[in-house]
């Protein structure tokens, strides 16, 4: 079967969006190793200081971390939806929910953006689509596939 051409946008998409969360998630990692190492060297910053510098760089470090394995799932999942794989299905499901989840919650707690509520909208419409008999037949699942004979 033919790739669905909204599969490629969403394949697209995701490899886009992976490889930004890598960049963004790689800098996080290394500037919270820099100020953990700012604050354990004597010299850098003032003492009263040094305790807040540590305490945010291993935030960073470990935020970064998790955007970095976050990022390595979306590329894996990019890959299988341009090959039609019928994991990546499943994966790219998981992927768009908990992306729609984490971006709803900021706006659950008051903080609306514009960026939060394109990026829900794309969420929304990718699992939309993701979701049609079309598309999922054309990850190997028959029964979903409405068109094809019994």
């Amino acid at each position: 079967m033919q790739r669905p051409t909204g599969i490629t946008i969403l394949a697209i998409a995701l490899l886009t969006i992976a490889a930004f969360r890598f960049i963004i998630s790689f800098l996080d990692m290394a500037i919270g190793s820099w100020l953990t190492a700012m604050a354990m060297s004597p010299g850098y910053m003032p003492i009263e200081m040094r305790p807040y510098a540590d305490a945010i760089g291993g935030l960073g470090f470990w935020i970064g971390l998790f955007g970095m394995a976050v990022a390595l799932v979306m590329f894996i999942a990019a890959r299988g939806l341009w090959m039609l794989k019928k994991w990546s299905w499943w994966l790219s499901l998981i992927c768009l929910v908990v992306a729609l989840i984490l971006n709803v919650i900021p706006m659950l707690q008051g903080t609306v953006t514009t960026r939060l509520i394109t990026e829900a909208l794309f969420d929304v419409v990718f699992l939309v689509y993701l979701v049609t008999p079309g598309v999922r037949g054309a990850f190997g699942d028959a029964q979903s596939n409405i068109s094809q004979p019994a």
